[in-house]
């Protein structure tokens, strides 16, 4: 009698185990799943980067990099704050979504006037982004690339971090003593 209970203890545990295991890899097979939605949709190296522009209040602001520091095209005397401008640019080369939506008429989701569209110029060529309108209801921009019927669900941090003037991006040197 005690064997018999033993061997149903031991198949028990062996089940157990297994369903454990079993438990385990099925787990990290849907977290892999996941992680194989989420996309970078922009596809470039911020280190590629030659150039930028990007549309504020109406006006385009263009940007050269000229060895490691970046000018403004129109006045290239200006002293630019380097670690805003590189913290703008990593947001959107690594900007990812979850989501990716084709859509027949792109000015339905609000391409004809977009929020702001943002120019990465490299040696390769230009990529032209488009954001779009807001949805209220995922909390979420809509996105276009190169103007293709693709179009991306992503977070704000993209419109924020290009919701800048000039100003914004311009070092501001303090007067001397000497000059007042």
């Amino acid at each position: 009698m005690k064997s018999k209970q033993l061997i149903i203890g031991v198949v028990i545990l062996v089940l157990c185990v297994g369903g454990y295991f079993g438990l385990r890899a099925y787990n990290a097979n849907e977290e892999k799943k996941e992680a194989a939605k989420t996309m970078t949709p922009v596809g470039v190296n911020q280190e590629d980067i030659t150039g930028f522009t990007y549309v504020y209040d109406e006006g385009i602001l263009i940007f050269e990099k000229d060895g490691d520091n970046w000018l403004y095209k129109d006045n290239t005397e200006l002293d630019m704050t380097e670690d805003t401008i590189n913290s703008m640019l990593e947001t959107v080369c690594t900007l990812t979504s979850e989501e990716m939506v084709t859509a027949e008429n792109l000015s339905d989701y609000g391409f004809d006037t977009p929020e702001n569209t943002i120019t990465l110029i490299t040696a390769e060529g230009t990529t032209e982004i488009a954001i779009g309108m807001y949805n209220d209801m995922l909390s979420k921009y809509y996105m276009n690339i190169n103007g293709s019927k693709d179009m991306y669900l992503i977070a704000g941090d993209v419109v924020t971090a290009f919701d800048r003037s000039l100003d914004d991006l311009t070092v501001v040197q303090e007067e001397s003593e000497d000059e007042e």
